[in-house]
């Protein structure tokens, strides 16, 4: 017996939630009546310290 082997990628999901899209665009959500795609990935960032604003001298405001 010979074996078929695919690949399959899983690091993409799509995901969608049923809202009441129209005519509150989601805000309200009473009876769902549109499917909306929703992006569920991880994103990497890479965060830096933010700057000291009060230890830099002469911004320029008076």
């Amino acid at each position: 017996m010979s074996a078929n082997y695919k690949v399959i990628n899983t690091s993409i999901i799509q995901n969608k939630a049923a809202v009441d899209y129209f005519p509150s665009r989601g805000a309200k959500n009473l009876k769902a009546d549109a499917w909306v795609p929703l992006d569920a990935s991880y994103k990497q960032y890479e965060y830096s310290d933010g700057v000291d604003m009060q230890s830099i001298e002469n911004l320029g405001v008076r």
